[in-house]
């Protein structure tokens, strides 16, 4: 059998189909499955029908069931409507709406008080007032209540501003008997309230008796048209001479639509209508301080802070519910200002979860550091090595009969000297004793208080000169120092134009040329630009944001979800126990007594708005703030990157040096602008500042010179609350070309030694034209370099390396800068 072959047995023949085949459509079931499906998804599997629980919900219910449980959600509904208008703003369980009065034309002082006292004589006031805010109701049976107040031009713009947060109803007073109607300040005014948030208005024409009969018509039509230009809304213009006028304006009060304005709704703040304080201070300059007036935006929790405009933050003891001065129904009187039977009830006490005024965080500067002592330190503990605590002061010794004046000239020009000789090598260690030594014959100068600092040369001041010369030589430089500060006063304008024109000039030039540096010959390029460095893609380059940060980062708080943290704040504070329209009495701690004297008149009463605003939880701490702006296209200000100005946003007004940035949103790098220039938008400005909730409206107000108001030079919005935000400084260094082969040029005047030309070698360099290229190598020692390109260049190209590094807002913050006044008699935070 060994040469027995075994063979397979043939495969069994298929048939293939051939190309004249014909092909039937599959089965298309359509967006349901097919049963054939369901099988092969089941996989064999039986469908067990689910035990369901039977409850008493589930049960089949009847149609009379059905009609009950209806009527009974229809119900349920419109007595949570009802409720919820009763709460509404002017209704009987909510606050009373706040009228404003205010004229944005020419009106004398005594015009608009006497309009006021119509309007409150009208409600059924009789009592004669300033300013202080009075709640009452329109009518002796009507159920709306108002709180009618007038601010006039001469309080400043901060009070309208501050009186216009809480208003519902702006009554915009225009005086018909001017050729302009609104002047050029009320029209600035308007641009600055809409910016705020505009309440609903409403417009007054007076002094149309002082117009001839036939121009009345075609007066009032005039000014409508102006009102309707400002105000989209196209506001309603009413007169206001009669008492029937006065009438109607109050009926449409009544009636009218109040708008929601978005950042005070959910926000607690307050009208004070009644302040008080206790008659000893808590502290030195502090005083106890009880506010009240009507709960408005939400509610109010003693455990909270709250904020003061231009005055800062501070605690509360306790909030007590007062009795309502108006209750709904009943008009408020003279003498009628609360219910003898009703008592005060406290609501709430402030206990040890009460917010801390901590508004920033105290870093440890050691936390990193080794303690361990070692030799040194063990050597200058013994005494061995003692240093010693402060510089012996050096004195400058003048001839006698020199004044402080020619002193202060002289002193310059032995340090001028001093330099030159360092300069120059020639100065040796043992000058300085030297120079006292040849000195000691001469003089001292004098100090301030009189006082010469060498004993022996006092002594021999008193041999030779009496005290009479003393104090004539004293009077001689008195008068000195006065012809020194009229001169300067007289030079400080025109220093302060040629000031003005240089910035307008970099101004420009930012414009033209921007971001473009040069050189500089005296030093080295790798020691001037030590800190900026290259990017290969501005968009996808990477960029840690917590490298080399400032000490000031270790003093500000970040979040980790500032959205999430932000929503719990807000959900607590709905939980408050003092409630949204409740006359409540506010007890604040530790307030400044200038408060007191700025706000409170003679008369005890508030002769200008005082808001306090709830603050939620963490709004008092420091943080990075980023402020969306745009410049006003009417300013020709010119607004540098970290130049003072007041911002206005929400409830706080403060001091900032902010810098300014674009707004990239498909990358996470933002490029510094160095000015804020007018048309563009999307800038954004950067400040350290106490955290805001958003949504929050931002007025950017410059201070002008002198004491006149600030004006309006850009507005805006908070955008985020974000330190990591990376803001780069760029720097351009242009290059010329000075040969041009193919693809490869010899570049001048961008560096000018081989050393720094080899420092920034790695950095891609970019043509105006659009060409990209790198350095190849140095040629010489003059700073030119061989360069390659992408495509030839063109010879009136010219070639660019873009550095940058990061930028961080200037740190201005202060806890005293709560009651230090500001530009223009502003307050800080």
């Amino acid at each position: 059998r060994a040469g027995v072959v075994f063979m397979s047995e043939p495969a069994p023949h298929r048939h293939r189909a051939g190309t004249l085949k014909q092909k039937n459509k599959t089965f298309n079931s359509g967006k349901h499955s097919s049963k054939g499906q369901l099988k092969k998804l089941n996989n064999g599997k039986v469908e067990r029908p689910s035990v369901r629980v039977t409850s008493r919900s589930s049960a089949p219910v009847s149609k009379e069931q059905r009609r009950l449980l209806k009527k009974q959600s229809a119900r349920d509904k419109k007595s949570s409507l009802i409720s919820e208008r009763r709460r509404q703003t002017g209704q009987a369980e909510g606050p009373p709406k706040v009228i404003l009065l205010y004229a944005f034309g020419q009106v004398a002082p005594a015009t608009l008080s006497s309009i006021y006292s119509k309007l409150l004589s009208r409600c059924g006031y009789t009592h004669d007032t300033t300013y202080a805010p009075l709640t009452t109701c329109i009518g002796a049976l009507s159920k709306h209540r108002v709180t009618l107040m007038h601010v006039s031009r001469d309080q400043g713009m901060d009070a309208i501003l501050d009186a216009c947060k809480v208003a519902d109803i702006l009554l915009a007073l225009v005086p018909a008997d001017s050729e302009t109607g609104i002047d050029a300040e009320g029209e600035e005014m308007f641009s600055t309230l809409k910016a705020q948030g505009l309440p609903t208005m409403m417009g007054l024409v007076c002094g149309l008796s002082e117009v001839p009969a036939k121009k009345r018509h075609e007066r009032k039509m005039a000014i409508t048209k102006q009102l309707h230009t400002l105000v989209p809304e196209e506001p309603r213009v009413l007169p206001i001479e009669s008492d029937d006028d006065i009438s109607q304006v109050l009926r449409f009060v009544e009636t009218i639509h109040v708008r929601s304005i978005v950042w005070r709704e959910k926000r607690p703040h307050m009208l004070v209508e009644r302040i008080a304080a206790d008659a000893a201070e808590s502290s030195p300059g502090k005083i106890n301080v009880r506010v009240s007036g009507y709960i408005r935006g939400g509610n109010f929790s003693a455990n909270q802070l709250v904020h003061i405009p231009g005055y800062g933050d501070f605690q509360m003891s306790r909030i007590d519910a007062s009795p309502d001065p108006c209750p709904v129904g009943r008009v408020r009187r003279v003498g009628m200002s609360v219910d003898d039977a009703a008592e005060t009830r406290i609501i709430h006490v402030a206990d040890a979860s009460q917010e801390s005024l901590e508004t920033e965080n105290t870093p440890d500067l050691l936390a990193n550091e080794q303690t361990w002592p070692d030799e040194d330190d063990e050597e200058m503990a013994e005494g061995k090595g003692k240093m010693p605590s402060k510089p012996k002061a050096k004195k400058r010794l003048v001839p006698k009969g020199t004044s402080s004046y020619q002193a202060a000239w002289l002193v310059d020009e032995e340090i001028q000297a001093e330099n030159e000789e360092d300069d120059e090598g020639q100065h040796d260690l043992g000058s300085d004793d030297e120079d006292e030594d040849d000195d000691v014959d001469m003089g001292a100068i004098p100090s301030s208080s009189g006082v010469y600092d060498d004993a022996s040369d006092d002594e021999n001041l008193r041999g030779d000169e009496s005290e009479e010369e003393l104090e004539e030589l004293k009077d001689e430089d008195d008068d000195q120092h006065v012809d020194e500060d009229e001169y300067d006063r007289e030079n400080m304008h025109d220093a302060d134009e040629e000031a003005e024109a240089r910035r307008r000039e970099e101004s420009q030039n930012d414009v033209e040329f921007p971001d473009e540096v040069d050189t500089p010959t005296d030093t080295p390029a790798r020691v001037r630009f030590a800190r900026y460095r290259g990017l290969k893609s501005f968009r996808s380059s990477p960029w840690d944001p917590k490298e080399n940060l400032p000490l000031e980062y270790a003093k500000i708080f970040q979040f980790q979800n500032f959205r999430a943290s932000m929503r719990r704040s807000t959900d607590l504070a709905q939980h408050a126990p003092a409630p949204v329209g409740t006359y409540v009495t506010l007890h604040l701690r530790d307030v400044p007594t200038s408060l007191l004297a700025e706000y409170v008149a003679s008369n005890g009463e508030l002769q200008r708005p005082l808001l306090v605003a709830g603050l939620f939880k963490y709004e008092n701490k420091l943080s990075v703030l980023n402020f969306l702006v745009q410049k006003l296209p009417r300013s020709d200000a010119i607004i540098a990157s970290k130049e003072e100005v007041i911002f206005h946003c929400g409830f706080r007004r403060y001091v900032a040096h902010p810098i300014y940035s674009q707004n990239n949103a498909n990358c996470d790098k933002n490029k510094s602008e160095r000015f804020l220039q007018p048309g563009r938008s999307g800038v954004v400005a950067t400040v350290y500042a106490p955290i805001t909730l958003p949504p929050a409206p931002l007025l950017v107000m410059k201070p002008t010179r002198g004491q006149g108001e600030p004006s309006l030079v850009a507005t805006g919005h908070l955008m985020s609350v974000d330190p990591d935000r990376i803001i780069l400084k760029r720097i351009v260094l242009t290059g010329y070309p000075l040969k041009i082969s193919k693809s490869m040029a010899v570049v001048r005047q961008m560096f000018y030694n081989p050393q720094d030309i080899a420092w920034f070698k790695p950095v891609e360099l970019h043509t105006k034209y659009g060409k990209i290229g790198r350095i190849k190598e140095s040629l010489g020692t003059h700073g030119h370099m061989k360069c390659i390109f992408d495509t030839p260049l063109a010879q009136n190209d010219t070639v660019c390396m873009y550095l940058y590094k990061r930028l961080f807002p200037k740190w201005e913050y202060s806890k005293n800068a709560d009651a230090g006044s500001i530009a223009s008699g502003s307050r800080a935070v």
